[in-house]
């Protein structure tokens, strides 16, 4: 199975943030097999309702814990999102055929 990793660092009201979330969805939908990375002012996205909802449908997400705990967000909000570190995000690179940053 192909499998796609992108890379958020940008806050649910630019751009970027919806881009990623049509990215995780039409790729979704065409099999691919989708990791979303949520780092910096990305982590916000915990807060929109809309990453709860990509978690549901199969895109496995993982929030960056440090960039989380800088911004003040607590685990209560994580719902179906993984916490990790820089170290996980390496990983999730290297294991990915395509990999997008939205920086």
């Amino acid at each position: 199975m192909r499998r796609l990793g992108i890379l958020l660092t940008r806050s649910p009201e630019q751009g970027e943030f919806s881009l990623a979330l049509r990215l995780a969805r039409t790729a979704l939908k065409k099999g691919v097999d989708v990791q979303l990375f949520l780092m910096g002012e990305g982590v916000y996205g915990l807060l929109h309702s809309e990453i709860q909802k990509l978690a549901a449908e199969g895109v496995r997400i993982m929030v960056c814990r440090y960039s989380a705990e800088r911004k003040g967000i607590p685990r209560d909000f994580y719902g179906n999102v993984d916490s990790g570190s820089q170290y996980d995000l390496s990983h999730m690179v290297a294991q990915c055929d395509r990999f997008i940053p939205l920086t």
